[in-house]
């Protein structure tokens, strides 16, 4: 995903799996996705790009992310999960009102690694999608040192509401 473009382009954003939605497009989605306060106000989640059937969030950490022993709390890594995965299932909602509505069904998730940078990413696609329910892979993530570091894996299982 390309976390450094021009905010004025004009041109597509392209994600991994190919899927691209404009500038304008994006907007949109973020504008919609504005809606989800926990997320987005009180976490303070950014949606980066988004894609049909993928996303990436980003996170810049603080003092309210952290538990009493000085750890970015659980709870933060699967609200950047879930919101990973609503805007990766849901984006096309923003841009289309008839399209259906995806929920989260059931989730696991895979604790790796604590954080040891001051932000986080959370990358989420599709790994299946079927009449009623899909399933997707976030992966959370953060640069220390120059390298990538994984350090949370999590599968979602979606139920589609209007199907």
């Amino acid at each position: 995903m390309n976390e450094d473009r021009d905010r004025n382009s004009k041109a597509p954003i392209t994600i991994t799996d190919g899927s691209s939605y404009s500038l304008e497009e994006l907007t949109k989605i973020r504008d919609f996705f504005a809606g989800d306060k926990y997320a987005t106000a009180m976490t303070g989640i950014v949606i980066a790009d988004a894609g049909d059937g993928s996303s990436l969030v980003s996170l810049d950490l603080d003092e309210r992310h952290k538990n009493a022993a000085g750890n970015v709390m659980g709870a933060v890594y699967t609200t950047m999960a879930d919101f990973a995965f609503a805007v990766a299932v849901n984006s096309q909602m923003a841009l289309d009102e008839s399209s259906p509505l995806t929920v989260t069904l059931s989730s696991n998730a895979y604790f790796l690694s604590s954080a040891r940078s001051d932000k986080l990413f959370a990358r989420a696609r599709r790994i299946k999608e079927g009449r009623q329910t899909c399933l997707y892979e976030i992966i959370i993530s953060e640069t220390y040192k120059e390298q990538v570091r994984e350090l949370v894996r999590v599968e979602i299982q979606g139920y589609l509401m209007n199907n």
